[in-house]
């Protein structure tokens, strides 16, 4: 296998006549790369040193270097092309990137709320996998969809989609003017997940939500009938334990729930590089091939986009 790649560096470098050119392929294959590696909490995000998040980047790129000098046609050279170049491969990766840490930021969103609703928004901690403020129920919530998602081998699914999309769109060619319009498939399928963001966070929020709604229903009945008695502070301590109990039975169903939802989110993330090489839609993208029959079940029947 090492012999089989240093011959291909080999044989590229005798057709390619410059080093360069190699050099100017492996920063474009960084900038797709890069951003992903930044913005994705499974792959480290913000929790990696910059210094170890750049060496990821550059393992992936070698990983994935032998693959994009037999897919690129022409050697790419070291000019203002290649600024240009680079500034399209880092556009795609923030988009690449963006779309697969949203979920992340969806149940931390819905961990926010069942704090925010139970008394203990003051509470805020620093989460370490995206270095801002949430709440406890929601750095949980995170750390539960990072092993959730390293659970069903997530990562290697994202890292076969972006083995893909450098079939789709090499690092040396331009993308369709058609995929900045406003009415593209990329644009709505990226619109539509900022609907999904708001649904989906009320959504895995609710059951906490409609306990601390009965609790305070009940809480008020019998301030009704006792008005002296201080029930607003005394009943402020079991609103919030009676949110965390709700939390913590529903814990199994939430695991189940989010593997479903992984799996639709892996699926609309192939679709998504699909609509980048084809932004108008011809082309419908395959699922994904580990994912079976039941990433056809769940495309028959989304759940995000319910």
């Amino acid at each position: 296998m090492g012999l089989d790649y240093l011959a291909l560096f080999e044989k590229t470098s005798r057709v390619w006549h410059s080093p360069v050119s190699v050099l100017s392929l492996c920063f474009l294959a960084i900038g797709r790369i890069a951003p992903i590696v930044g913005l994705s909490p499974f792959f480290g995000a913000r929790i990696l040193p910059n210094p170890v998040k750049l060496v990821l980047a550059i393992s992936l790129m070698i990983v994935l270097l032998p693959k994009l000098i037999l897919t690129i046609s022409t050697p790419p050279t070291f000019d203002i092309t290649l600024f240009f170049l680079m500034i399209k491969e880092i556009f795609l990766g923030y988009i690449f990137g963006f779309f697969l840490g949203l979920p992340f930021l969806i149940v931390s969103t819905s961990g926010l709320f069942i704090d925010h609703q139970r008394g203990a928004a003051s509470l805020m901690t620093n989460d370490p996998t995206i270095q801002n403020q949430t709440s406890p129920v929601g750095t949980l919530y995170n750390l539960i969809l990072i092993s959730t998602f390293w659970a069903m081998n997530g990562p290697f699914y994202v890292l076969d989609t972006l083995y893909l999309s450098y079939d789709l769109i090499p690092p040396g060619t331009w993308i369709n003017p058609i995929f900045l319009a406003e009415h593209s498939a990329v644009h709505e399928r990226l619109i539509n997940a900022l609907y999904i963001f708001t649904a989906l966070s009320l959504q895995l929020a609710m059951p906490a939500f409609l306990a601390i709604l009965m609790t305070d229903t009940f809480l008020g009945i019998i301030n009704r009938l006792a008005p002296n008695v201080q029930i607003t502070f005394l009943g402020m301590g079991l609103k919030s334990w009676f949110a965390l109990m709700i939390v913590c039975l529903g814990l199994i169903p939430f695991v189940s729930q989010l593997e479903k939802e992984i799996k639709i989110w892996l699926i609309q993330f192939q679709e998504l590089v699909y609509e980048c090489r084809y932004p108008e839609g011809e082309k419908e993208a395959p699922s994904l091939p580990e994912l079976g029959a039941s990433a056809k079940e769940f495309r028959a029947k989304p759940i995000l986009s319910g």
